[in-house]
């Protein structure tokens, strides 16, 4: 059976249902004349982000602002008694789940991540064309913070990278990728050091990274 209850902050004007539905609710607006006029309430359209997830649009005193369906669900019908920040898919939509009730519940961002089949959603989604093409576009050419036109970088985005031997400065290149030529050290090891290590998420954790075969790499210039 369908229950329907009031959106939060918007009583009176929309209401969501246990089913993932959100519709608007009758009322009377002033019209151009000055004059009371009732808009009769209906099922909102929704739309789907570049994520997948479902939301609608809801307006109050003039300012529109996107609500995504699940978390209307999830803050009406399911008690968040330990305060947890995310609303997990049980079974994923790309998966065929929905944004009923049953197939909601409220997680920390590891419970979220960890549901085995938000994971293979998300590898699904790291190995498909359209994420290798959205990729491939944004750091195409000039894009690319390494990319080289005519022997030269493009300064405005490549970050400049410093070696160092025993605390002393013994070298300075343009990029990490400049390094790596010069030198003939990995790319992603030189990187690593400078960020000062990587997040393995094997392990889930932080992994400190602070030489490259006996360099210290850095992005700053250290004292």
């Amino acid at each position: 059976m369908e229950e329907w209850r009031d959106i939060e902050g918007y009583e009176g004007l929309y209401q969501v249902s246990n089913k993932g539905r959100v519709k608007s609710l009758d009322r009377y607006v002033n019209n151009h004349w000055g004059k009371q006029q009732l808009i009769k309430g209906k099922m909102l359209k929704q739309y789907i982000n570049e994520r997948g997830y479902s939301y609608v649009a809801l307006c109050k005193n003039g300012t529109i602002k996107g609500a995504l369906v699940h978390r209307l669900v999830a803050e009406s019908f399911i008690p968040n008694l330990e305060g947890k920040p995310c609303i997990d898919h049980i079974i994923p939509l790309r998966d065929g789940g929905t944004n009923n009730v049953e197939n909601l519940r409220w997680c920390t961002f590891k419970e979220n991540t960890n549901n085995p089949r938000t994971l293979k959603v998300m590898k699904e989604w790291a190995n498909s064309d359209d994420n290798r093409k959205r990729v491939s576009e944004q750091f195409k050419g000039e894009k690319n913070p390494n990319y080289y036109k005519k022997g030269k970088p493009n300064l405005a985005l490549a970050r400049k990278v410093y070696q160092y031997k025993n605390g002393e400065l013994v070298g300075e290149y343009v990029s990490a990728s400049e390094a790596a030529r010069q030198l003939g050290f990995s790319q992603g090891h030189i990187s690593k050091c400078c960020n000062g290590g990587f997040w393995d998420y094997k392990k889930n954790k932080w992994i400190n990274y602070t030489q490259c075969r006996g360099y210290k790499f850095s992005y700053k210039l250290l004292n």
